[in-house]
């Protein structure tokens, strides 16, 4: 009976082991999620840099207001930010502007909530 104590620290001990184990392998897949959620959303920001090159090419007159609107604004709030950016164009282009703009962001805006942006493609780029 002496050795009683030992055995019940030794039960609390390897329970105590179990919990750390399972609090480390949720810390680590926790790491992995943000680590592969970033990959994702560098990915997503270098397109709408990409798609806001191709505008400034578009539009030259429209360069200042463009590189102005950080990438994240123009993606998720692309109706506000395109009418920003038509509201100086002339009264007969601006539809269209806002438009094109608008249907630009909002395709790759579906394309990210729908996983159709392989990131893979772009390890290692930058």
């Amino acid at each position: 009976m002496h050795n009683q104590s030992i055995n019940s620290m030794a039960l609390v001990s390897a329970r105590i082991k179990a919990e750390v184990t399972e609090i480390l392998q949720m810390m680590t897949d926790n790491l992995l999620l943000l680590t592969v959620q970033g990959v994702d959303l560098r990915h997503i920001r270098n397109l709408v840099l990409k798609e806001i090159d191709m505008l400034v090419q578009e539009y030259p007159d429209k360069e200042s207001t463009l590189n102005k609107i950080l990438c994240y604004e123009l993606l998720f709030s692309s109706e506000k930010m395109a009418a920003k950016v038509a509201d100086t164009r002339p009264v007969e282009e601006q539809l269209g502007v806002k438009q094109q703009i608008s249907d630009k962001m909002s395709a790759l805006y579906r394309l990210a909530c729908n996983g159709g942006i392989d990131a893979s493609k772009q390890m290692g780029k930058g």
